[in-house]
């Protein structure tokens, strides 16, 4: 019902609010995912604009084969096709054509029979996508898809964030790298001395 879905978006807030790493967010929105539609799966997918692919974060629900992590290229990867084109997407794996590699594998490895997926969007920000999987034919209602949306837009904007941090994080990391090889630079040390110094402080980020 319109109360109980209202009532679900109200609890991510508060399933999620505080949580600080990937996994502790998906597990957060599955607290309240779970209210509206039944899953196997749960997957956080994102773009990795460094190596050009998706990169998956898998929950699996008690009782189903684990899937853990997942990349492939964005051609092959329906969520590479739900963050190009930000449209969700319905797939019966059975049926499947556009993504034969995909469908064949998650039917074969992992038993699935339907896959959700939704854009996962902050503002102008593609993320990736965001959605879930089922072991037994699906048919999700247009009540519980406008559901699945509304939780892809609350879930996006924690996770920019979670992303912002840890971008912040690196370039702090990497100008903290950069001063100490300074000091190193104008310290006067031998060539040996110094060649050292500055090994030791890039071995810190490479």
């Amino acid at each position: 019902s319109a109360n109980e879905i209202y009532e679900a978006v109200l609890s991510l807030s508060r399933s999620i609010a505080g949580r600080t790493d990937l996994g502790a967010l998906l597990s957060g929105v599955r607290e309240s995912l779970r209210r509206i539609v039944s899953f196997d799966h749960l997957g956080l997918i994102l773009h990795d604009p460094d190596s050009g692919a998706m990169q998956g974060h898998i929950l699996t629900e008690p009782g189903n084969p684990v899937i853990t992590s997942l990349q492939m290229p964005v051609e092959t990867d329906p969520a590479g096709w739900v963050w190009m084109n930000q449209q969700p997407l319905i797939l019966r794996l059975d049926a499947e054509t556009r993504w034969p590699e995909f469908a064949s594998r998650s039917r074969l490895e992992f038993g699935l029979s339907t896959l959700i997926l939704v854009p996962l969007t902050a503002g102008e920000n593609r993320l990736g996508a965001f959605g879930f999987s089922t072991v037994a034919p699906y048919e999700p209602s247009p009540a519980e898809m406008e559901f699945l949306e509304r939780v892809a837009t609350e879930f996006a904007v924690a996770v920019e964030g979670f992303l912002a941090r840890q971008a912040a994080v690196r370039e702090r990391d990497r100008l903290s790298t950069l001063f100490d090889i300074t000091n190193a630079l104008v310290s006067k040390l031998a060539p040996d001395e110094l060649f050292s110094a500055i090994g030791a402080q890039l071995s810190k980020l490479i």
